[in-house]
């Protein structure tokens, strides 16, 4: 079986003007143009409610107050020059300031000799 080639259709004048006539958007889609943006105005901007905040004061009782105070007692010069020097041991800077805490308890010792 052999198939005969398919047979060009002829255009006609009447065709071409039906052709130019002819809308390209059907009438049965829904269309809407679209802007950029840049030809938007931007939408007012949406400022949340704002709600008071409180800040959170913790309850403190005055009988348990455990704040540390400062002593009135500074600390011995001869203590911070000992723990600033970086030659001596852990132990012989504890060694050292023992001594001297001793030699100064003392010197503020008074002796009353009875004889």
């Amino acid at each position: 079986m052999t198939i005969a080639p398919a047979q060009a259709a002829a255009v006609t004048a009447s065709d071409l003007a039906a052709l130019h006539q002819a809308s390209p958007y059907p009438s049965n889609i829904h269309q809407s143009v679209i802007q950029p943006l840049v030809a938007q105005s931007p939408p007012p901007p949406t400022i949340p409610p704002q709600v008071p905040v409180q800040p959170q004061v913790p309850i403190v009782n005055p009988e348990t107050n455990t704040t540390p105070t400062t002593s009135g007692n500074g600390v011995d010069p001869d203590i911070i020059n000992l723990a600033n020097n970086t030659d001596l041991s852990i132990e012989t800077i504890a060694h050292e300031a023992e001594r001297r805490k001793k030699k100064r308890d003392d010197e503020q010792e008074v002796v009353i000799s009875l004889h």
